[in-house]
């Protein structure tokens, strides 16, 4: 599952937001919490999505982060915001030694 960019045809950053499943087809999930684009958005490990940063309607840059739970299909606001606001940067999942798949010997 991946997020389209919610942004519309002038570049304004919207709250709408549409999930491209992994069969190609897309679905419209509710609205962020706040709208956003040039943001940071990863995976975690059990299927939320975290999504942070990226810039206003008006330009300013972010500092807050929002949840999708693609099982409740909603968001929840994350209760601490970044100290820096950021855009335009990525984000990784780091996984936990011994906690993650190995090869075989």
């Amino acid at each position: 599952m991946s997020f389209l960019e919610p942004m519309d045809g002038s570049g304004n950053a919207l709250a709408a937001v549409d999930v491209l499943k992994t069969d190609g087809t897309t679905v419209t999930a509710p609205p962020m919490l706040s709208a956003r684009y040039g943001h940071g958005a990863v995976l975690l490990q059990d299927g939320r999505v975290f999504v942070a940063g990226g810039y206003t309607k008006g330009g300013a840059v972010l500092n807050n982060a929002e949840l999708f739970d693609p099982d409740t299909n909603t968001w929840a606001s994350v209760p601490y915001p970044m100290v820096e606001p950021r855009a335009q940067f990525t984000l990784s999942l780091s996984v936990e030694a011994g906690n993650h798949a190995r090869s075989p010997d």
